[in-house]
């Protein structure tokens, strides 16, 4: 890889492969920086690309330098979430445009689509109106990618996970009991784990709106088909606004999906979260604590107290 580009050098060496990607699209007009240039070292580049008439087109990421490889990971696990929700399911998952490397870093190439509000009336109504159908999605995804585990997968990444988040001196207590829970209905076999896809950081800021108002997910970096239950369902609940009852009547419906009983939607959540501790790469621990602690939280406060069977 060569010397670190700027923003706007980075704009000009994309700006061919961009042109090129949108050939049978549009003539591209401009490409603009999406956001000033923030002194991270993980920052993902952005750029909206204009046509000629100044309509929006598609919009470029670029990797960081300290991931040189961030974009490609994801166009290849978003490539992985569409077929594992097959056709109709699939559909929020966008289709890039275009792809490659520039200076050592991934980039991809996607269509332009429409951000939720961040106006405080205009987004709440619509978050009224958008967040049922993400919630029916998500139930749809649990529904069509949930899967056995395997023995040594039940050791690997459900016990071993659990034990650690159970050891942490990091977390609170809350969680260290949640995952002393799960570890403990787990051995007893009184909780059967399951795999579903997960996406890793599915909130209001990772959906989009298509032309005609459907729902579009983005940022899949961190998803894995082989992921773990709840935790996107509270991330994406916490950031929509659910009440705890709303949120329990999803967290119910989730549950009847995976076969489990409802106190072990905290023994699914307390696994994500310790392979997620296990596997923190530039996530740091001041913000992986407080998030932790607020899903547990939410969980207990949605399902309140359940009766272990």
């Amino acid at each position: 890889m060569g010397e670190p580009l700027s923003l706007l050098e980075l704009r000009d060496a994309l700006a061919d492969p961009v042109a090129e990607a949108l050939v049978s699209v549009a003539r591209v007009g401009g490409i603009e920086p999406l956001g000033p240039e923030k002194p991270v070292a993980d920052q993902t580049y952005k750029y909206l690309v204009t046509s000629s008439e100044g309509k929006r087109l598609a919009v470029v990421l670029c990797s960081p330098g300290v991931s040189p490889d961030l974009i490609a990971r994801g166009n290849r696990c978003a490539a992985d979430a569409k077929r594992a929700l097959g056709e109709e399911l699939g559909r929020v998952v966008l289709e890039p445009l275009g792809d490659g490397e520039i200076n050592g870093l991934s980039y991809v190439v996607l269509p332009y689509r429409e951000p939720l509000s961040e106006r405080r009336v205009a987004g709440w109504l619509q978050r009224r109106r958008v967040g049922p159908r993400v919630l029916d999605w998500l139930l749809g995804l649990t529904r069509q990618t949930m899967c056995d585990v395997s023995e040594a997968d039940k050791h690997a990444r459900f016990i071993r996970p659990l034990g650690e988040l159970a050891e942490s001196r990091d977390v609170s207590d809350a969680v260290r009991a949640a995952a002393e829970r799960g570890l403990r209905r787990l051995e007893a076999g009184k909780w059967v784990p399951r795999f579903v896809l997960m996406h890793n950081d599915l909130w209001k800021g990772n959906i989009l709106l298509d032309d005609a108002g459907g729902i579009v997910v983005i940022d899949w970096p961190g998803s894995m088909v082989d992921g773990y239950g709840i935790y996107d369902l509270v991330r994406l609940g916490d950031s929509f606004g659910l009440s705890d009852r709303a949120l329990g009547e999803q967290v119910g419906a989730h549950c009847r999906v995976l076969g489990c009983e409802p106190v072990d939607a905290m023994s699914h959540l307390a696994a994500g979260l310790g392979y997620l501790l296990g596997n923190l790469d530039h996530f740091p621990m001041h913000l992986f604590v407080p998030l932790a602690d607020r899903c547990v939280r939410r969980v207990g406060s949605a399902v309140g107290e359940v009766r272990e069977v």
